[in-house]
């Protein structure tokens, strides 16, 4: 009963009727592949949209096994589970990721994380366009970030960032200080931080 009213029909209505009536023209491909696996003995887990009665579509993750039926035929067990929710969520938030991304791609900024307990950091890429790295250019270390840096600044920035996580790291971090650049050009920058307990 539960999967006839996710597709918006009743539990007769669902009984009389056959898969191709809830899946897309488009989707019937993946349906023959899915059930010939089906036939061979093969179970799976995985994503599939569903057409309801009024047009609409169902996103659903599936657990579908095989089954022997009385007349020595292969069907299929398929628990379905309605994820549509969660998926307009996952697409909310890569908009939200993207909004994001360009806001600090136009605003020249970027960001850097660095966890303590494992010493690894992570960077955006808009952080390796400030410090004239490649997009491809590892990050996983503090080290990228330390030798980007003036070597006269190193010292002070250091002591502040010490003294910072050592008062339990609240509050904003603030410092101004100089990189310099692959090609040897000096900038300028503004780092704005603060400490996050996970």
């Amino acid at each position: 009963r539960r999967i006839a009213e996710m597709l918006g029909c009743t539990l007769e209505e669902f009984a009389r009727s056959k898969i191709w009536d809830f899946v897309d023209e488009a989707d019937g491909g993946r349906v023959t592949e899915r059930l010939a696996a089906r036939a061979r003995g093969l179970g799976e887990v995985h994503d599939f949209r569903l057409r309801r009665r009024d047009g609409s579509y169902l996103d659903t993750n599936m657990v579908t096994s095989p089954i022997s039926l009385s007349d020595g035929t292969i069907g299929a067990l398929a628990m379905v589970r309605d994820v549509s929710a969660q998926r307009r969520m996952e697409a909310e938030l890569r908009e939200s990721k993207e909004r994001l991304e360009l806001a600090l791609d136009v605003g020249q900024m970027g960001t850097w994380e660095w966890t303590l307990g494992t010493d690894r950091t992570a960077g955006s890429s808009q952080v390796r366009k400030l410090l004239g790295l490649a997009p491809e250019a590892p990050l996983s270390t503090p080290d990228a970030f330390w030798a980007s840096l003036h070597p006269d600044d190193v010292p002070a920035l250091r002591a502040a960032m010490t003294a910072y996580l050592a008062g339990g790291a609240s509050g904003r971090f603030t410092n101004n200080f100089r990189i310099v650049r692959p090609d040897g050009t000096v900038r300028w920058v503004r780092s704005v931080g603060g400490g996050v307990t996970e």
